[in-house]
């Protein structure tokens, strides 16, 4: 009685995102009864969702020892092996949980991503259908198959299925990011402009978004455009390299070598053998006349 108490504490707490409480009551339960299989998966799936993949595992093995014909808890298995990169494994038990129950689209929607890791997009692809087609409005999966569609240079179904996803969430930052690189790919760069202007505006905070924004506006010619995009970017996010070594080619075509200069050194302190860096610091020296440090670079 007070196991069952517990579990279901720890999952409405979990629900809300305070997962640490959560696990500390699925230990209680677990405490309470051993043999608990949902206390045991309920458990694996929290410490799965914080990371902890190997006691996820542990545990989810054992509650498949205790209940052995549970599709949810196979599912949150295959979830946790995909974690930890174990890919085989993990195809192996989303297929068992899709064996337990033929219409469980989660389990498809799982069974998808192993293969898009490992390079098998047209295995990935066909899992994120059946998953679709079991659950027509499954925004996941529609993200996950597009993804998969955007991979494989197939942009015109990738561009539809993330424009139909954005119809029903249209919050999601990350649909709203993946249909903008969808664009950016498929060679239609003004298109993915005004996208990264639209996610800029609605969440100014996303450093990666501003990045993206000044690659293509770097890449249409508005250079100074693109600059603040970078500073922008930089100032939300200063341990990404790549930012200051392309901040730093913006001030250097802008003239303004000084900056340069300690922009591609912020970049190197970060990533010291970036080699495609280092010789652009070695032109930017050769410009303010410092030979030596140019050579040193180099």
């Amino acid at each position: 009685m007070g196991s069952s108490k517990a579990e279901r504490s720890g999952l409405e707490l979990y629900k809300k995102g305070k997962t640490d409480d959560a696990i500390a009551l699925f230990r209680q339960a677990r405490a309470l009864d051993p043999d608990s299989a949902p206390a045991l998966s309920n458990l694996g799936m929290a410490l799965d969702s914080e990371g902890k993949d190997e006691e996820a595992v542990a545990d989810f093995d054992k509650a498949l020892e205790i209940r052995p014909v549970d599709g949810i808890t196979e599912s949150n298995l295959g979830l946790a092996l995909y974690h930890q990169k174990k890919y085989q494994d993990s195809i192996a038990a989303y297929r068992k949980a899709i064996a337990f129950n033929p219409k469980f689209a989660q389990a498809y929607n799982g069974l998808g991503a192993a293969p898009f890791a490992s390079g098998n997009t047209d295995d990935a692809i066909a899992a994120y259908r059946q998953a679709i087609q079991l659950v027509p409005r499954y925004v996941d999966a529609m993200n996950n198959l597009a993804a998969a569609l955007d991979s494989t240079k197939q942009w015109d179904e990738a561009i539809k299925i993330y424009r139909q996803t954005i119809q029903l969430d249209p919050k999601s930052l990350d649909v709203l990011m993946n249909y903008a690189a969808a664009l950016r790919n498929a060679g239609r760069g003004e298109d993915a402009a005004a996208q990264y202007r639209q996610i800029v505006h609605e969440h100014p905070d996303d450093a990666l978004a501003w990045f993206e924004l000044g690659q293509l506006l770097y890449r249409a010619g508005q250079v100074d455009e693109a600059g603040a995009s970078f500073e922008k970017s930089a100032s939300l996010d200063p341990g990404q390299p790549e930012t200051y070594f392309h901040l730093a080619l913006v001030y250097q075509m802008q003239g303004k070598l000084d900056a340069a200069i300690a922009t591609y050194e912020k970049g190197l302190a970060l990533k010291p053998g970036d080699a495609h860096a280092l010789y652009n610091l070695g032109n930017v020296y050769l410009q303010a006349n410092q030979s030596a440090k140019a050579i040193a670079s180099f």
